[in-house]
């Protein structure tokens, strides 16, 4: 088997991370090294080569798989064993400059999950370090770091101020000498216009709920493993769509695994923010791949059926193509939009951003006259770059799959 489809790839590959689905021996045997390729490249964008070396070394033992496939795997596992231990040194780092400014700070995500959830560090790579601060000492924090060793990233334009009012994190600043990267939070979501339900950092004990884990002789500060798995959901789901990849699902199972979650404080915040249907959803998705799981659900949660069918789309949205997730968002919008003018409506809101979201890609003020000026900058790209990129993709067809898959997940979502 050479030319297996890149959908049954998908799946495949979501199997081979599970710890609840069967795998066929024979498909295994008969994937030829076309087949090998595709789906170590998928592996290797979503992060998960560790992983999967670490399912066929230990609970697939007996898959025949090929000697030179589980080479790369194991290479790539070591690999991943010594970043953790790079960002881990980093965080330290990064720990004592805010400590020595005194502001106070907290790791999220990656920083707590790969030493304390995951059975060995190595299984959650990071991409970078995120870094919670209050929004009163943000741009002090960005100094301090900025003082010491980082910088910011020359792609990463956007006004500070901006950004801050628009984005849930500051612009990624860059170790100057290890290129390790980091973001500054200010919160756990992107800012909803004209929402007044608060973001979960600004809740009541937010902070006071912070656990503490000590490394290297240092006392870093980590978010509460209830808050932890508010902010998964919502990262996953209902920021990113599920494009950041199966890690999403299993950050889930291994933070449940191991961590006591206050199921009354969980929801309450999801119930609060209408985020029912997702958590639902992404929990339908964790079971199908890891088993049952210890979630404690409240009759008060309004019951919604998670079907086989909306499981298999979002589950295949992990695994859709990086590269290509600009397109599936652009496409799956227009899937939506039924009339022409609904369709030209989308083109033309990419085309003429409001001023604040202008700001936070520039480096220019909302209120400044320049800020036109930089519209002339943006149609610019999106007439050399992006239209041409699109229309290549469109001419191959190569996200189509996706799309749908997208509209279904808004779909359900919405519903």
């Amino acid at each position: 088997m050479t030319d297996a489809p890149k959908q049954l790839l998908q799946s495949r590959l979501l199997d081979l991370l599970s710890t609840h689905r069967s795998i066929d021996p024979d498909w295994i045997a008969e994937l030829g090294q076309g087949g090998w390729q595709v789906l170590l490249g998928m592996a290797r964008q979503h992060r998960v080569l560790p992983l999967l070396h670490w399912r066929l070394s230990r609970e697939r033992v007996g898959l025949p798989v090929p000697q030179p496939v589980r080479e790369r795997l194991a290479i790539g596992f070591r690999r991943s064993a010594m970043n953790a231990l790079h960002m881990q040194r980093e965080l330290i780092l990064i720990h004592r400059v805010l400590d020595g400014a005194q502001i106070p700070h907290l790791a999220l995500k990656g920083a707590y999950l790969a030493f304390y959830a995951y059975p060995h560090p190595a299984l959650r790579p990071m991409r970078d370090l995120d870094v919670l601060v209050q929004k009163e000492t943000a741009l002090r924090a960005y100094q301090a770091l900025s003082g010491s060793g980082f910088t910011r990233m020359k792609k990463v334009r956007g006004n500070l101020e901006a950004v801050m009012e628009g984005q849930q994190h500051l612009p990624p600043l860059v170790s100057a000498s290890t290129g390790v990267r980091v973001e500054l939070h200010t919160r756990f979501s992107k800012p909803v216009p004209g929402s007044e339900t608060p973001d979960l950092t600004n809740e009541d004990l937010f902070w006071e709920r912070a656990i503490k884990r000590t490394v290297a002789g240092a006392s870093l500060t980590y978010t509460s493993p209830t808050h932890l798995l508010l902010h998964l959901i919502d990262h996953a789901v209902y920021m990113h769509r599920l494009n950041n990849g199966p890690l999403a699902l299993t950050d889930l199972a291994y933070l449940l695994e191991d961590h006591e979650i206050d199921w009354s404080v969980f929801w309450q915040h999801t119930e609060r923010r209408s985020k029912g249907r997702g958590t639902r959803l992404v929990f339908a998705m964790v079971e199908r791949y890891f088993g049952k799981q210890p979630v404690e659900w409240p009759q008060r949660v309004p019951a919604c059926s998670v079907s086989p069918r909306i499981v298999e789309a979002a589950a295949l949205l992990t695994t859709q193509d990086l590269a290509l997730k600009w397109d599936t968002e652009l496409e799956s919008k227009l899937l939506a939009k039924t009339s022409l003018r609904g369709k030209v409506g989308i083109f033309l809101k990419k085309a003429f951003p409001s001023r604040r979201t202008m700001a936070t890609s520039y480096p220019v003020r909302e209120d400044s006259f320049r800020v036109y000026l930089w519209y002339i900058a943006r149609w610019s790209w999106l007439l050399l770059v992006r239209l041409p990129e699109y229309l290549v993709n469109r001419s191959r067809d190569r996200r189509v799959g996706s799309a749908q898959h997208l509209l279904q997940l808004n779909q359900w979502l919405e519903g």
